[in-house]
């Protein structure tokens, strides 16, 4: 038997010979933390969570970072192979001022609590991504790319923005659309908490 976390990686697994009777759907959950008030800030805070691996698409995050046309800060959290190429290519983008890479933490929950919004850039098919539901919890949107296992969570227009993979204009112009709009970030977060509330707790 083989536990799946997402009707993608199911429906991959069948198409690769698998039997369905032979695969077992698994509903991840995710611990809901105290949230406190954030600090208003004039500067958007934008967060990635996640390895600095070509996978996980922060160089993608960066080409779109650096066409945004608005005021905005973006802590990248997490190491990997990729972090001195991520910090050259924020260099050559002009934006490394605007860029703070944090390495790797277990208490990530101070940089959700000082986010507006929680981007996911992911290149390959993700199979759940478990960030999102962290970002959720923590009662923030997510932007990020429709692929894999991401859509099965990620509600384009309901609970943040999906953007065609890949896309770093459409992601940038996302992302500009959640800072102009902070009644539609405040939606989208609510709409998230009420599915981890929903869907993904423990009871």
């Amino acid at each position: 038997i083989s536990f799946v976390l997402s009707g993608f990686m199911r429906d991959n697994l069948i198409q690769n010979g698998w039997s369905k009777d032979k695969i077992k759907l698994l509903v991840p959950h995710q611990d809901v933390p105290a949230v406190h008030p954030k600090p208003p800030t004039d500067i958007p805070q934008l967060l990635f969570v996640g390895q600095l691996i070509r996978g996980k698409g922060v160089d993608l995050l960066l080409r779109a970072l650096a066409k945004l046309d608005r005021p905005f800060h973006c802590t990248i959290v997490g190491r990997g192979n990729d972090e001195a190429y991520l910090k050259d290519l924020a260099r050559h983008e002009g934006i490394s001022d605007k860029i703070s890479f944090r390495g790797f933490t277990a208490d990530i929950g101070e940089y959700y609590q000082q986010a507006d919004m929680a981007i996911v850039p992911s290149r390959w098919q993700e199979p759940f991504g478990l960030v999102g539901l962290e970002a959720f919890a923590y009662q923030i949107p997510v932007i990020g790319f429709a692929v894999g296992g991401i859509t099965e969570w990620l509600k384009h227009k309901v609970n943040g923005l999906a953007v065609r993979e890949g896309d770093t204009s459409r992601l940038a112009r996302a992302i500009r659309i959640l800072i102009d709009d902070p009644a539609a970030r405040k939606r989208y977060a609510a709409a998230g908490y009420a599915l981890i509330q929903t869907r993904f707790t423990r009871t």
